[in-house]
């Protein structure tokens, strides 16, 4: 390794470590996700196989693949410290970057590119607000980042040296990442996309053929089991909130890729480079005529990046290309940019090579002059980053909003006061469980108290938590419930500002209300 490189890339790794240890949240994330993956892991770790304690009796899972799991089991031979296993996440972080200083390197061969990419890439609000979960965005970087990195490095004269161990090493990952996150398909799409222009036949049916088997066992699993695609389901409803508005017809489908690729445009890209904008997500809510200079703007410099690279551009457009149609196709409304975040630091290099390359080639022609001002100008743009770091760093150090604090209370006063096998039903079950380690499920999304009831006594249901967290879900499915049948709920718990409840649920009262309906 040459001096220049090690300097840049311990600049990389302090720029790192500083703001990744200014925005670090020792707290648990309230989305809840996190803490399925968790569980998942520690399930594994136990011996109790791939289950989660998020339904009644505790079940197999597929809710989530895999991939993101293992990691967290490994980490969890050293220790279950949800501290320890959130700093693993920032070692694939930057694992994931210094590979992509490489890519860039030897596709560029400047490396003041591959280092103020990399910058960015670690001082960005988004992948270090995920990176500080227990989510699986690092992971599936890593291991994306790993497959690109090989296929550029085995390659000789544009031809993939298939006998080295490199090529099936890549494989793996590519397999991997699918295994980590749904959002992998585009990942092998962007390589089954390369080797078609390529015209490589050979590295075209070994990387199908590895996908399909590698992919098998854990599909067979699932099938042996009767678990389905949770993210297919979910892509087929008009919105997977409230599944009383039933399944996604044609043009609804049609509508949902235009209103996806609007947000992608519009919203996703420039605020996911560049988050200072105040951009509001959803389809319901419109774009500024602001969002869209700047996004149109964005995506043409994207695309002259590509056009301009003199390496593995067709990758690189596959990647994106198929990335686009996958997420046009989701259900992407609710989610903000999350689903666009494993492809930030890659995005990264092809926007500045593509705004270096208009420097280059119409505005400063002298190479020198030209990279030492993209440098000044570009380390001046990271300024604007701060005031979204501390921010993050504010938000991650305050302390739960009371309704939040009212609700782990009870959770906790469950842990001490009742049997491990005891059943609550509530809004945010794995957050639940986490404080009070009993059995766990969520109440049934219904407009239908009958339906709702029922499924409460088809749990065996002891306990409901009646909060007020801020979801919609609640108010729309639970309450009404409680205050039709108030007979039916005993408070045990009552907490004040703002009320939460723990209710005893009595399932003889229920059961007798439902044959009264028969």
């Amino acid at each position: 390794m040459k001096k220049k490189d090690l300097i840049y890339l311990t600049l990389i790794f302090i720029a790192s470590l500083v703001a990744y240890n200014y925005i670090f949240n020792e707290k648990i994330d309230l989305n809840g996700d996190n803490l399925s993956y968790f569980f998942c892991a520690k399930s594994l770790v136990t011996g109790n196989g791939y289950s989660s304690p998020l339904s009644i009796p505790s079940l197999p899972t597929a809710v989530f693949p895999p991939g993101y799991p293992i990691i967290l089991t490994l980490g969890m031979f050293i220790s279950k410290n949800i501290v320890f296993l959130k700093w693993i996440n920032w070692g694939l972080l930057v694992a994931s970057i210094f590979l992509l200083y490489d890519i860039i390197k030897r596709i560029t061969n400047n490396k003041e590119i591959a280092l103020l990419t990399c910058i960015f890439s670690v001082t960005n609000y988004y992948l270090l607000e995920f990176a500080t979960m227990m989510m699986s965005e690092m992971t599936y970087l890593f291991f994306s980042v790993s497959a690109i990195w090989l296929l550029i490095k085995i390659n000789d004269e544009n031809k993939v040296k298939i006998k080295t161990p490199g090529f099936y090493v890549m494989l793996f990952c590519i397999s991997y990442a699918y295994h980590t996150r749904s959002f992998g398909y585009a990942l092998f799409g962007g390589f089954i996309f390369y080797f078609l222009f390529k015209k490589q036949w050979k590295e075209l049916l070994l990387t199908i053929g590895s996908f399909f088997i590698l992919s098998l066992p854990w599909k067979l699993r699932n099938k042996s089991l009767g678990l389905g695609s949770r993210y297919f389901s979910e892509m087929m409803m008009v919105n997977n909130k409230r599944p009383e508005e039933g399944l996604i017809s044609l043009s609804d489908f049609i509508d949902r890729i235009a209103d996806n690729l609007k947000i992608l445009i519009s919203k996703s890209i420039p605020d996911s480079l560049f988050p200072v904008m105040d951009v509001k997500y959803g389809w319901h809510q419109p774009s500024s005529a602001l969002n869209w200079i700047i996004g149109g703007v964005f995506l043409l410099i994207i695309i002259w990046g590509l056009v301009k690279m003199p390496k593995g551009r067709f990758l690189f457009l596959g990647y994106f290309l198929a990335a686009g149609g996958l997420l046009s196709i989701i259900n992407m409304g609710g989610g903000g940019n999350r689903y666009f975040i494993p492809l930030i630091p890659l995005v990264y290099f092809v926007f500045l090579w593509g705004v270096f390359s208009t420097i280059n080639q119409y505005i400063i022609k002298n190479q020198k002059k030209n990279t030492a001002i993209f440098i000044l100008a570009t380390i001046l743009l990271l300024f604007f980053s701060i005031p979204e770091l501390e921010s993050l760093h504010n938000r991650n150090k305050s302390e739960f909003h009371p309704a939040y604090k009212n609700y782990f209370s009870i959770a906790q006063s469950v842990k001490i006061n009742l049997p491990p096998k005891t059943k609550v039903i509530c809004r945010k079950p794995s957050l639940f469980h986490f404080y009070s380690e009993c059995q766990v499920s969520r109440y049934k999304y219904s407009l239908e108290t009958k339906e709702v009831i029922e499924d409460l006594v088809n749990k065996n249901a002891d306990y409901v938590v009646l909060e007020q967290l801020g979801y919609s879900s609640t108010p729309r499915y639970l309450y009404p419930v409680i205050k039709e049948y108030p007979q039916l709920f005993r408070t045990i718990i009552h907490l004040k500002n703002p009320d939460t409840y723990l209710l005893y649920f009595e399932k003889e009262k229920a059961v007798q209300v439902l044959k009264s309906k028969e």
